[in-house]
């Protein structure tokens, strides 16, 4: 598993920002990336999970379509794996994102990282499980990872990818 985190990534200045896919709330955020030469890069948080399958496609044709060449996209979102104490219905597998990515990515790695979510078991709790299941969300508190700090961990899929 790889650490990756968002406050140790280094911009260089120059923001965009918009509606990505017509339709729905998917927004982007593009900056230049700071790898030795300035390059645009892309950053998702959760989109793809947060997307139809039919969406997933067209949203990897909308982020290419926004990017230069040569520009970086790094996707996070939850894994369908390693959240067994915590049902997440936004997951997808490696396989999922392979498929809807690779027609305008070079994929160069897919690792798992764990997300650390603002939510402990004691604030889900208060939540209470009908309106959890409302959302689709599933949580057994003796099976949920945590951090020192008693935040719930979320196993996510860290994709890298070059536009193609």
């Amino acid at each position: 598993m790889t650490d990756f985190r968002l406050d140790q990534v280094d911009f260089e200045s120059g923001y965009a920002g918009g509606p990505l896919l017509a339709g729905t709330d998917v927004s982007f955020d593009v900056a230049p990336w700071d790898i030795g030469a300035p390059q645009p890069a892309v950053i998702g948080l959760a989109d793809a999970g947060c997307l139809t399958d039919e969406q997933r496609t067209p949203y990897a044709a909308a982020l290419h379509r926004v990017t230069l060449p040569g520009a970086r996209l790094n996707l996070l979102c939850f894994a369908e794996t390693g959240n067994e104490g915590l049902g997440i219905p936004l997951s997808v597998t490696q396989a999922d994102l392979r498929t809807h990515l690779a027609g305008h990515w070079n994929i160069q790695d897919i690792g798992s990282v764990d997300y650390t979510t603002s939510l402990t078991v004691e604030k889900i709790a208060a939540m209470g499980t009908e309106r959890l299941a409302s959302a689709g969300v599933t949580v057994d508190p003796s099976a949920v990872r945590t951090d020192a700090e008693g935040r719930i961990l979320g196993r996510c899929w860290h994709l890298r990818a070059d536009r193609a």
